[in-house]
C-alpha cells in the first residue's frame, strides 16, 4: 500500500505529527482536491496535488480543510464497511475491490485537517508529499 503525506513545511515531524492517506483514498477523493491551488516542485502554480511529486499548499489550507470535513460529512453515512475501488481489473473488466473500515478512513481524514488547522495556526504551509 502507498500514501500521500501530508505535514507541516519547515517543522520536524513527528513531533508535530504528519499523516499518511492511503493513496486508494485519495484516488477516490482527488477530484475534489482540483479546486487547491498548489505550487509543485518546479515553482509552478497548479490546481491539485503533484500525484507522483511534492505540493505545498498556502492560500487555499482553509479550502482544503473544508473539503475534507465535507467528505468526512459523507462518509458518516455510510455502512461500517466501505468499498472505494477505484481500480478496475482490465481481464475481467470488474471493479477491483478495496475495503476500509469507515472508522479507518474517518481517522486519515481527521488527522490531515489536524495538520492543516496546525499550519494556518504557525502560519505555515502544508506540503503534500505524492507517491
Amino acid at each position: 500500500m502507498s500514501f500521500f503525506t501530508f505535514s507541516i513545511e519547515g517543522e520536524k515531524m513527528p513531533s508535530l505529527g504528519e499523516c499518511d492517506m492511503d493513496d486508494e483514498l485519495y484516488d477516490y477523493i482527488y477530484l475534489s482536491f482540483d479546486t487547491i491551488e498548489s505550487v509543485w516542485v518546479d515553482g509552478i502554480k497548479r490546481n491539485g496535488f503533484d500525484y507522483c511529486g511534492v505540493s505545498t499548499v498556502e492560500k487555499d489550507i482553509k479550502k482544503l480543510i473544508d473539503i475534507l470535513l465535507n467528505w468526512q460529512k459523507s462518509f458518516e453515512l455510510l455502512p461500517n464497511t466501505i468499498d472505494i475501488s477505484t481500480s478496475i481489473n482490465p481481464q475481467t473488466g470488474e471493479a477491483i475491490p478495496c475495503i476500509y473500515q469507515k472508522k479507518d478512513i474517518i481517522n486519515q481524514l481527521t488527522q490531515v485537517v489536524s495538520i492543516c488547522q496546525k499550519a494556518i495556526e504557525m502560519n505555515k504551509r502544508v506540503v503534500v508529499f505524492g507517491l
